[in-house]
């Protein structure tokens, strides 16, 4: 899709929607070349759509994947050019119809929800390898909100699961073999200790009672529960 986008500025529009998750276009046209900050690696979006929650503004990363997009049209500003958008800023300008062109043009088919299914995507990517915390505030909405409205399942978490789930099953059995085995071990052993101990106590007893017949007799006072005395 981006290969087939006519120019830099259309470039930056899906990449800033699939890569950083802005939504369109309430954060696209809102952002400023003073909001972008090269040397710190982030970028400020200012958003309406929270700015009652008390969230006028975010830092978001910029992301690799995003770079080579605002550096093409940060080279291709014109001079004192405050807004990154500079196309479409007109209230009635259809983005969603230009943007099936486009990816019609990519050889694909449009797909529901254009913009917004471009910043699902992303919070589903980002939360594959970040904290979800971290993730929503970079995007701008919350925890609850991505798990019910963004997050999607992915073909490559599908694949670990089955991986994992072969593994695991791989590692139980093994594990159930060997207690198995350790079990029987021990049964056997608790029976030969048993035996042991029992011909050995058997052996002492004996003895001692040998030693009792040849023993000598002792004289011993009678004794209650108090200490004898004379």
């Amino acid at each position: 899709v981006l290969a087939a986008c006519p120019d830099s500025q259309w470039r930056l529009i899906f990449a800033l929607c699939r890569y950083a998750g802005l939504r369109c276009p309430s954060e696209l046209f809102p952002l400023t070349w003073g909001d972008i900050d090269f040397a710190a690696g982030r970028f400020t979006i200012r958003s309406s759509k929270t700015a009652h929650q008390g969230k006028a503004s975010r830092i978001c990363p910029i992301f690799p994947e995003l770079l080579p997009h605002l550096q093409e049209a940060y080279e291709l500003a014109e001079h004192g050019e405050k807004y990154v958008i500079t196309r479409y800023r007109d209230k009635t300008s259809n983005l969603r119809t230009q943007a099936h062109r486009i990816i019609q043009r990519a050889g694909l088919t449009p797909w529901p929800k254009t913009f917004n299914n471009l910043r699902s995507t992303r919070v589903t990517e980002l939360a594959g390898h970040f904290p979800i915390q971290d993730v929503t505030r970079w995007l701008g909405n919350s925890p609850a909100t991505a798990n019910r409205h963004y997050l999607q399942p992915t073909a490559e978490q599908f694949r670990r699961a089955i991986e994992l789930s072969t593994d695991a099953l791989g590692q139980s059995t093994g594990q159930s073999t060997g207690l198995t085995a350790f079990s029987s071990q021990c049964q056997k052993m608790t029976h030969e200790t048993v035996r042991d101990v029992s011909r050995t106590l058997v052996s002492d007893w004996q003895k001692e009672s040998s030693n009792c017949k040849n023993s000598q007799s002792f004289n011993l006072h009678r004794q209650g529960l108090e200490p004898w005395t004379r």
